[in-house]
């Protein structure tokens, strides 16, 4: 059921272990002599068996197609990004069924001879549990969800580490940085380091701020600012949300939007989307839980439109998702959404835009299916383009070039 794999692959920590094969690759590739006007790479897992990796393509016509990678040894669960032409698939491990090797493998899609060929594959430490990735000057960026797993992952005050920065080139250890002290002082403290933006020269880091072993979410989540000039930790923002799980940047602005999830109520008050000006360091709740009908999941930014996936369930934990989108927001107090074309239907697993393109990756009365919609900022209306798109198991993350 999501909820297990949702909550999961929120709060909980890998353990480590052998990496399991892919299953049987499928394809939908028709020999399509068209250029593609927009592809993407998805990874697809049930959190069980091995994960595929895919290649999804719309073409002028409407037609689609979903390549396999054929690429072997995956792992169960993983976040894939893109930067400098480079795929990196991050191995995580938060669900129980899952197996990880908490590494970073980088291939090249684009090589004609190989395509997905491994660049290189350098493991992150067992059971450190990676959340996010990113690529910036020769530096690799990684959150730990569980940095105590290996001793040496510790600030100069001995705090755990939150976010590790490696050399590129030789995967030498260049920075840690620890939010620790900025945390409540509850029975254990531990950060819980998400998902990472980058504006500019600074870095965004979503701390969850839960409290471990269980998990509980006891307390407001907060903002890590990291300078990636100077490698110097900026500053640490409250949240007024609970267990924040996204983050976008509103362009020519000084204000990010943030998604918390809260408990996964979904008459939640602590959850919802807020604003927080990066600036003066300000944070304010837009829409709770409550007001929007469900707890967010993701956050896609689409020039001055913002994509939110609003998801809730009954009581047979039934899912269903809708995607509502915040137009071409200004402030605080002058906001309007509009529906997309994804209203209360099927369960989002993931959504990712491309150029003028987005993909939503869903499953529908227990099929997966990949589908993709093109947005007019002009009309504020959806249309669909392409679907049909079925992935042996769900598609759970998106990576490309926008």
């Amino acid at each position: 059921m999501k909820n297990f794999i949702l909550i999961i692959s929120l709060f909980a920590v890998s353990c480590g272990g052998t990496v399991v094969s892919n299953t049987t690759p499928d394809s939908d590739a028709s020999a399509n002599t068209q250029t593609a006007v927009s592809s993407v790479y998805l990874f697809a897992s049930d959190y069980q068996s091995g994960g595929q990796l895919y290649t999804a393509s719309l073409y002028s016509d409407g037609s689609t197609s979903l390549e396999n990678s054929g690429l072997n040894l995956l792992g169960t669960e993983a976040r894939i990004r893109y930067f400098n032409d480079t795929l990196y698939i991050l191995h995580q491990g938060g669900s129980f069924n899952s197996v990880s090797t908490d590494n970073i493998q980088a291939v090249n899609p684009n090589n004609p001879n190989a395509p997905f060929s491994l660049l290189y594959q350098e493991s992150l430490g067992n059971a450190v549990n990676p959340q996010d990735m990113l690529v910036y000057d020769g530096l690799i960026f990684v959150t730990l969800y569980n940095p105590g797993a290996q001793s040496s992952y510790v600030d100069s005050e001995g705090n755990p580490t939150d976010v590790l920065v490696l050399d590129e080139t030789d995967f030498s250890v260049v920075a840690q940085f620890s939010f620790y002290n900025d945390l409540a002082d509850d029975s254990n403290k531990s950060a819980l380091p998400f998902k990472m933006l980058r504006v500019g020269t600074k870095l965004f880091v979503l701390l969850q701020d839960l409290d471990r072993p269980e998990f509980t979410v006891n307390t407001n989540g907060k903002l890590g600012v990291i300078d990636l000039e100077s490698l110097t930790k900026l500053d640490t923002i409250q949240l007024e949300g609970q267990n924040p799980v996204d983050l976008v940047a509103l362009p020519n602005s000084t204000h990010l939007l943030v998604a918390s999830t809260g408990d996964l109520s979904l008459d939640s008050q602590e959850a919802g989307l807020e604003v927080v000006n990066y600036n003066t360091g300000t944070s304010s709740l837009m829409q709770s839980s409550l007001q929007l009908g469900g707890y967010i999941t993701h956050l896609v930014q689409f020039g001055r439109d913002t994509f939110t996936v609003v998801n809730r369930y009954d009581d047979d934990f039934n899912f269903e998702s809708q995607v509502l989108v915040l137009l071409d927001w200004e402030d605080n107090a002058n906001f309007a959404f509009n529906t997309f074309g994804f209203d209360w239907q099927g369960d989002i697993r993931s959504i990712h835009r491309d150029g003028n393109y987005v993909w939503v990756s869903d499953r529908q009365n227990g099929s997966n299916r990949i589908q993709v919609y093109s947005w007019s900022q002009t009309n504020n209306a959806a249309t669909l383009l392409g679907n049909g798109l079925s992935p042996v198991v769900p598609g759970v993350s998106f990576a490309g070039e926008l």
